[in-house]
């Protein structure tokens, strides 16, 4: 199953369950891993449109359905190039997509509580997947580790 893919099925499972700012809270950093997890960057769309079309469409279960023709195009276009979730179990990608979710788009670092939000909305997700049967383990760190993924 493609990342994109399991992202839309987790946003969709958890929306009835949400509130307003958890359901956009929860989109921030499925884009930014959305984003990390791509085949090749989207060198037809604009950055900021890609951005815009995974947090405000993708990632809300309620206007999706109704995406306009552009939209629809940056979607399909990241659906096609999306890594399967299993590119998770490398190591170097999920501390790549880990570095993704803990900068802002400015290149700095994000607050604190920020990434740590960040980090335990995706854990949430990696829970999701397991108990889905697509990922064995959680390839997130675990405790103060805050950089080494899955290493022991």
């Amino acid at each position: 199953m493609s990342w994109y893919k399991f992202a839309v099925e987790y946003v969709d499972a958890r929306w009835s369950q949400l509130g307003g700012n958890s359901r956009k809270n929860i989109a921030k950093p499925l884009t930014a891993a959305t984003i990390a997890l791509l085949r090749a960057k989207p060198t037809q769309f604009a950055p900021a449109a890609v951005r815009a079309a995974l947090r405000e469409w993708a990632f809300n279960t309620n206007r999706r359905p109704d995406a306009p023709r552009d939209v629809v195009a940056i979607l399909k276009w990241v659906e096609r190039n999306s890594l399967p979730v299993s590119a998770w179990e490398d190591p170097e990608k999920a501390d790549e997509v880990l570095r993704a979710i803990d900068t802002r788009l400015d290149g700095k670092q994000a607050a604190a509580w920020s990434r740590k939000r960040n980090r335990r909305i995706l854990n949430v997700a990696m829970k999701y997947a397991i108990r889905r049967r697509i990922l064995r383990a959680n390839p997130l760190p675990k405790g103060k580790e805050s950089t080494a993924v899955g290493r022991t």
